[in-house]
């Protein structure tokens, strides 16, 4: 039988040795002790305490976990959250924020416009410099032979 957990203990549980997360299922907030999944998490166990201290359900859902992933989740539940609104105030990761693919799960900030043009035209003026010195020496090489 699973028990009723509040946020406030559920949140003391957040370092590699002592994991606990918060996933929703079918409407319910279920804890879950992650502790012994840390080193074998194929994306790093990293990510596993990033998601602590809040409703980790939105990244379990977002990366697509397997049949197989959800149900060793099961084996993981060790109760109900019982004051779910105490999430509310839990940060929780920005919509359409993305994740670093390093395995890290640091969330990467939104690129400025600056950095997107720069992106955008440097490798372009790079193309350009190297046809401009290749048509140099060419018109270089022609006078010499004259």
């Amino acid at each position: 039988m699973s028990k009723s957990l509040a946020f406030a203990e559920v949140a003391q549980h957040n370092k590699k040795d002592d994991l606990w997360l918060i996933i929703q299922v079918d409407g319910t907030h279920n804890v879950y002790d992650v502790t012994k999944f840390y080193d074998d998490h194929p994306g790093g166990g990293d990510l596993l305490t990033q998601a602590t201290g809040r409703d980790a359900t939105d990244e379990f859902e977002d990366y697509g976990h397997s049949n197989h992933a959800r149900t060793l989740l099961k084996d993981y539940l060790i109760g109900t959250l019982s004051d779910p609104e105490s999430l509310k105030g839990a940060t929780k990761r920005k919509a359409g924020a993305a994740v670093s693919a390093g395995g890290s799960g640091k969330e990467l900030p939104e690129k400025s416009m600056f950095t997107k043009v720069l992106q955008t035209l440097l490798p372009l003026l790079l193309v350009l410099a190297a046809l401009g010195v290749k048509f140099m020496a060419a018109k270089d090489g022609a006078k010499a032979e004259l």
